[in-house]
């Protein structure tokens, strides 16, 4: 089940940041000149993806496409100038590599409100391939530090609120702990204590990265401990790999409000890609982590 984060921006609210950026084409202007440009890059993105998906001409995964398309919202109709039309017709699977092509080339631009469900669909989709390995290389190669462009933009700042990369970081920690536990719980020389292991030291790098930057934008690092408050200690697989699910499902949740800091977006497309896998791998197969966000 698709963690639900209790404070999101709505479909509505989605809906509404795209006529802003649909009158803003009209030369009505909304925000800074910065925001605009973050809203429309977002809107394009957005519009491109619904476009393809109703591009499928085939009933292969019909619950799929039908949750992806709910997620994204609707492609926008030929006589709102400016936006996307229904491109030639697709099968599914060409239609999900088009998606994860899309949001790897335009990751660059995006940072906003809704960035995170246009990656979180990107991700689904990249986990629908049946060659889902060239994918799964081109999210990890994301850059932790972002891109050289990122320094000409107006700097992030969380206003009053608690830091999302802050919390991210800590997640991250937290999380990288608890695979300690789960490596223990499973059978030696098992391909899950493998991975377990392997997530100890790349939720570490993570938590590291994410530290970097908040560093970088001068706020405040987060913290390691020697140990945190797991929801239970596991005992044997079973128990091991539900921990490793919530685990990630905690990582997921935490990298929601990570996406509208644009200069932390591709180590937050690159972790949450890593997320949904390692859940994968424990027996916790997700189509998309913010489901519930997007309603």
């Amino acid at each position: 089940m698709a963690y639900s984060r209790p404070k999101h921006t709505s479909r509505r609210a989605f809906l509404l940041l795209s006529a802003t950026a649909a009158l803003s084409g009209c030369g009505l202007r909304f925000g800074s000149p910065e925001d605009r440009i973050q809203a429309e890059a977002e809107e394009s993105s957005r519009g491109r993806i619904a476009a393809v998906l109703a591009s499928i001409n085939d009933d292969d995964h019909e619950e799929e496409r039908s949750r992806l398309t709910a997620a994204i919202g609707p492609p926008w109709t030929s006589d709102n100038s400016g936006f996307p039309e229904i491109p030639p017709q697709n099968t599914f699977v060409s239609a999900m590599y088009s998606i994860v092509d899309l949001v790897l080339r335009d990751i660059h631009t995006l940072g906003g409100p809704q960035t995170a469900i246009i990656v979180d669909v990107a991700v689904g989709a990249s986990n629908l391939l049946p060659n889902w390995k060239p994918a799964q290389q081109r999210f990890a190669q994301l850059p932790a530090q972002g891109y050289p462009d990122f320094a000409d933009r107006k700097p992030y700042s969380p206003g009053d609120d608690a830091d999302p990369l802050h919390e991210f970081a800590k997640a991250a920690f937290k999380a990288s702990y608890g695979y300690t536990k789960v490596a223990l719980a499973m059978k030696p020389d098992s391909r899950e204590r493998r991975a377990a292991t392997a997530r100890v030291e790349a939720l570490a790098n993570a938590a590291a990265d994410a530290n970097t930057l908040l560093k970088q934008g001068e706020r405040e690092e987060a913290a390691n401990r020697p140990a945190w408050n797991l929801p239970h200690n596991p005992s044997d697989p079973g128990s091991a790999k539900k921990l490793a699910q919530q685990l990630e499902d905690t990582v997921a949740a935490a990298l929601f409000g990570v996406f509208e800091d644009p200069a932390a977006v591709p180590l937050a497309g690159r972790e949450l890609k890593a997320s949904a896998d390692a859940r994968i791998g424990f027996g916790g197969r997700q189509l998309l982590r913010y489901e519930g966000e997007a309603q």
